[in-house]
This record gives structure tokens, sequence and C-alpha cells, in this order.
């Protein structure tokens, strides 16, 4: 191809050459009349030629030196790129050159650029932009023939710009292992290769898939590299101990309070006995609601209900949970609480002549067609006869099988005994709020016609005694007392009243001048001591009470044969 072109080249020079001699002698003819005349040759004067150029009408077009469709011009052969293959990161640009082009005499010299995809490199004049992760060519080609033509292979890689780790600190037990896990960003990086490292191989070694083990009691740092180049790192503190702790218990776990007052928590056991670190920190989940010291004591501030977290120091992660529930009003701590909710034991016992109350009744009604409140021969009688009837063991003692024979609800076998009022109340109530709850539950009992029987504590407009009217009262209230209905059915606690009276932590006494609306009148009779029955003081010299053959009613505190032996003050 070079040769052809330089022949090309020759035999273009060699015309114009030719060309320029005939237009020379075109415009200077010799004159042959003349030189006929006597036979002789005429000589003529020479013009000088001060300039060759083709004569009118005869010139060459030509473009720029080397160009357009010159046939003397020295076309590029070849183009050599200072890269043949460069790698990127992304969104950085490189300055690509033209190192050489052959022959380094051709006249137009100029090149074009492209990208084999745009998407992932473009190019302009040489400079190459890295747009997204992928491969793409750059092409070089001469401007004068397109024959020449040179490229560049260009990749682009994403580098790692942030490793996470799934945790930045861990405390282990001696011999214990973990995995710890590497998140990369961004997650289109191209390399995702992570390098893990320990600061001490002795106290706690790691593996190249993140599982660190406890060697020694101490402390390391497991230290994850980035292994594009990035050098993005992450680190995790690792502290090994002998023993850690399985479990903390708290001696309680709720306490409702009212603002202002205090409370202090206590831990019941942390295991084992021989960890290395047994103390716990405390933190409250709502500092508004309830503040705790570092040595774990509740403040009350607002109403509302929060959390206080107790965790062992350790770093094993094992906590306890308490929690608060601030009320506007609460009783001092040496009195029962004011509850959200109250809570009985399980209904589901056994009946026999030990029991009184609701669900002797359903026995006695169902066996004896009676409304009687306790547990006689005769309904110990009707139960053996209705046992070998329906060939359950005769034991005289209904038992949930014996219960669900008679045509008893499972329901009730659990839950007659068990009514519970309603809480009147909310944690905005103030002390005459709680009074009010229980004088509004006494007046309900009455107005529904509360039947009197031994033991019993149902329902308003079913049946109670004294002591059940009471408990329904102060549960109203939120005071659940240690002595229960479900306890008032049997018959050793017939007399609860007395359990009541002796409660210290049901309220405080006071004198009989000093009574006021709400307070819980109790009876013994005249000229005795020992307590058998109770009321709640309506004001006005009233009470409400259940007695016998006249059910719930209010009535004057003065009760004939009986003296007021004691008035305590619950709220």
């Amino acid at each position: 191809m070079k040769s052809l072109k330089e022949q090309l080249r020759k035999m273009s020079a060699l015309l114009l050459c030719i060309c320029i001699a005939a237009a020379t002698c075109f415009a200077y003819p010799v004159d042959a009349e003349a030189a006929e005349t006597g036979g002789e040759v005429l000589e003529t004067e020479e013009p000088e030629v001060t300039d060759l150029k083709p004569a009118a009408g005869n010139e060459t077009e030509t473009d720029s030196p080397g160009g357009g469709d010159d046939p003397s011009a020295i076309l590029v052969s070849s183009i050599e790129l200072t890269k043949t293959s460069i790698s990127l990161d992304k969104g950085s640009t490189y300055n690509l050159k033209v190192k050489k082009i052959l022959p380094e005499d051709a006249a137009n010299q100029a090149v074009v650029w492209s990208s084999s995809d745009e998407s992932v490199a473009t190019v302009k004049d040489g400079t190459i932009t890295a747009v997204n992760t992928g491969t793409a060519v750059i092409n070089v080609v001469s401007e004068d023939s397109g024959e020449a033509a040179a490229s560049c292979k260009v990749t682009v890689k994403q580098k790692v710009t942030k490793i996470t780790l799934n945790k930045t600190s861990i405390t282990l037990e001696k011999s214990k292992s973990k995995t710890l896990k590497a998140t990369i960003a961004p997650s289109d990086a191209t390399d995702k290769g992570i390098k893990w490292t320990t600061s001490d191989s002795s106290v706690v070694s790691v593996s190249q898939s993140g599982v660190i083990t406890a060697e020694k009691k101490g402390t390391a740092i497991i230290e994850a590299t980035a292994k594009d180049g990035s050098k993005e790192t992450a680190s995790c503190k690792v502290t090994v101990r002998n023993k850690l702790v399985t479990s903390v218990k708290l001696k309680s776990t709720s306490r409702t309070l009212g603002i202002g007052q205090t409370y202090k928590i206590e831990v019941k056991s942390i295991s084992p006995s021989n960890a290395d670190i047994k103390t716990v920190s405390y933190t409250s989940s709502d500092k508004d609601i309830a503040s705790v010291s570092s040595a774990g004591k509740i403040t009350a501030k607002k109403i509302g209900t929060c959390t206080i977290t107790v965790k062992a120091k350790d770093g094993s992660g094992k906590t306890a949970t308490f929690k608060v529930t601030v009320r506007k009003y609460q009783r001092d701590a040496k009195y029962y609480q004011i509850k959200t909710k109250i809570k009985l034991p399980s209904g589901g016992y056994s009946l026999s002549t030990a029991n009184i109350g609701l669900k002797v009744i359903r026995v006695n009604q169902k066996l004896l067609g009676n409304n009687n409140a306790r547990y006689s021969t005769s309904t110990k009688n009707a139960v053996k006869s209705l046992q070998k009837k329906k060939g359950i063991k005769q034991t005289g003692i209904v038992n949930k099988t014996t219960w669900l024979a008679m045509g008893c609800s499972e329901d009730d076998w659990y839950n007659l005994g068990t009514y519970t009022t309603p809480l009147k109340i909310t944690n905005k109530s103030t002390r005459q709020d709680c009074n009010n709850a229980m004088l509004k539950t006494a007046k309900e009992y009455a107005d529904k016609g509360t039947v009197y029987r031994v033991g019993c504590s149902g329902k308003p407009g079913t049946y109670a005694d004294c002591s059940g009217l009471i408990y329904q009262c102060l549960y109203s209230a939120g005071i659940n007392p240690d002595t229960n209905i479900v306890d008032h059915g049997y018959a050793k606690y017939e007399y609860t009243s007395r359990w009541l009276a002796a409660d210290k932590k049901l309220g405080k006494a006071v004198s009989y001048s000093n009574r006021q609306a709400g307070d819980l009148v109790f009876y013994s009779k005249a000229g005795r001591s020992t307590v058998v029955h109770v009321g709640i003081y309506a004001g006005g010299n009233k009470i409400y009470d259940a007695w016998p053959g006249r059910g719930v009613t209010k009535r004057s505190i003065t009760i004939s044969g009986y003296r007021v032996c004691k008035i305590v003050r619950v709220f």
C-alpha cells in the first residue's frame, strides 16, 4: 500500500512538470512567416520568466496539504495508544493519549474517539469517564481514511466505601464462639472480599469467615478490611470472661406509684454464683414518666407507664424488666398498692364438706334443688348417687369430671367463684375518686337486690356475704388483699372479715369519731372482741353491708347486739 501511494505521488509530480513545460511553449511561439523571408530564421527576444504557473484555465484544485482527494497526500497507516487496557473506579476519569501515528509525516493526524458502551464508559477527546461497573472498549480511528485504528479495553469497578459489622462490641465466655457478619456498601461493589484479623490471637482468634473464638480472659480487637484496596475497615471489641451471667431475677416485677413516690428495685438473684461480674445497671424506657438511679431507685414523675431494664454489666446481655405505672394518686408503700388489674388464684378447685359459697350452691341446685351455700351431708350423698349413676368413682367429692357430669360448664368450674368487679378508677383518679369507687360498688349490690349467702362474692344481683361485698368494693378501687374471694370459698375462711380486720396493709385504723365515707366498719358481738362482721361507711351514720335475711342494703351503723370494734381507712 505504501509503495503504491509513493508511485502515485511521483506520477502526479511528473504530470505537473509536463503541464508547466507545455504551457511555456504555447505562450511563446516561433514567427514562421518571418522565418521564411529570405530563408532565415528570425530571432525573437525571449521574455523573462519570473514565475512558473499553470496557464490560465489549467489550475489543479487541491485541499489542504495531504487531505481530501489529493492523491499525493500521505495517509495514516497505524495508530498506537499509551494504554491498551485500563481499570477505573466508578466516577473517575482518565486521559488516554495517542502515543504514535505512522507515518510520522502523515498529512492529517486527526483521530475520532468512540466507546462501545457509553453506559459503562464515555470518551471525549481521549478523556474517559467511568460511568458504571462493567467493561467497554474505547476505539480511536484516523480521520483521513478510517482505516488506521487502535483500541483500549476499559474495566470499570466499584470500590467498597463502607463496612458495617453486626456487632461493634461483644462479650464471650471462654471457649465460646460467635460469627461476626460484615455488610458491604455500596451493594454493587466489585470485590466484596473481607480480610479478618485479630489484635491478639491468644485472647480471641478469628477465621476468614468471621467466626471468633474466645481463647482466654482478656480483650482483643477484631478488624474486617476490604480486599479491594479501598482501605475501608470496621472493628469489633471482644471481651472474654471466664464465666458469664446466665440470668437476672428480681424480687418483684411491677409497681404502681403515685407522682412523687419512690421505690427501690431489689435483685433477687444473679446466676451463676461464680460469675466474673455480678453487678447490674438500670435504665428507664421513659425518664419523663419515671427515672431510675444507678442504685435502682425509681422516682415517679408523671402519669403513664414505662419499663425499667435491669442489665448485667458483664456483657452477657442478660436482663430483667420491671414495669412501672405512675398514677396521680397512690397509697403509702406500707399499704396495699392500687393495681391496674386484679388477679386471683384459679377457681378450679374440688368441692367437699370443706367448702362453702357459689360453687356449692350450684351443686345443691343441680342435685337437691335448693340454694344452700354449705356442702352438707345431704350434698355429699347426692354427689355419690350421681357418681354411681354416671360410672364415676363414688367419693362424694365433686371434681371436674363430676362437675361436668352434672351438666355444669367447664367455664363455671374455673370462674364461678372468681368474679371481680371491673375497676372504677383510672391513673388520673384521686384519693376521693377511690373512696367513691368503693361506695358506688356497694350501692350497685344494694340496688340490684343481692341476696346474702355465706362464702359468696358473686356479681351484683346474685349472692354475697359481708366479706364478699367488701372484697368487691376493694377490687373496684384497685385493692387486692392477700386473702381473696377464692379463699373465701373454704369454710375455714367463712369469717374473712377477721382476716381483713387484722391485715395491717389494708389501711390505717381511725377512731369512731373520726370516721368518714369509704371507711370499713368492723363489728364484734356485744361484749366480745372477735370480729364477725364488716360493712362500708356511707356517711350520715349509714353503712352498706350484707346480712342474713336482708341481703345487701344501706342501713344504720348501729346494729342491735353488735358493737363497732374497729374502723379502717383504706384511702
